[in-house]
């Protein structure tokens, strides 16, 4: 990612990865026709305009997409990346499938919530602990096991 053409910015607006994908190019849009307000929610003053992806970058420099910023679950001001946590809770031979959707909490303001399907439906939360346990930090928050799917 040269810093000309593409950055990844965190919500703070400093460069971390991942993070969310800006890039500016002749080739994309000057902005929203005759929409000034959404035109600025989805550029810079540099001339930087927002995808809405979280991207990661290789030792070669090839940018991947790892998530969408809609999809970032904010709880107690920490980012919990669903993705993350869902490829972690895959590696537990009892979950066939599984999704991370965020919840509204009093406390937090959102919380993680898992729901899986397949394997057995008694005590998630013990069977999984050290799938959980092996998350990083980051996306280790308060989530809560639902049921056995929908």
């Amino acid at each position: 990612m040269t810093p000309d053409a593409c950055r990844a910015v965190g919500p703070d607006g400093r460069l971390v990865e991942p993070g969310e994908l800006y890039s500016r190019s002749p080739y994309l849009m000057n902005g929203y026709h005759e929409n000034p307000a959404a035109t600025a929610a989805c550029t810079t003053a540099d001339g930087f305009l927002t995808s809405g992806d979280i991207v990661i970058r290789d030792e070669e420099g090839f940018i991947s997409i790892v998530d969408r910023v809609k999809d970032v679950i904010i709880t107690g001001g920490v980012n919990v990346y669903p993705r993350d946590v869902e490829e972690v809770l895959l590696t537990h031979p009892s979950v066939t499938e599984c999704a991370v959707v965020g919840e509204p909490d009093d406390r937090w303001g959102e919380r993680d919530e898992y729901v899986k399907w397949g394997g057995h439906a008694e005590n998630y939360e013990h069977e999984h602990a050290p799938v959980i346990s092996s998350l990083p930090v980051r996306s280790r928050s308060r989530g809560e096991w639902s049921g056995d799917g929908m």
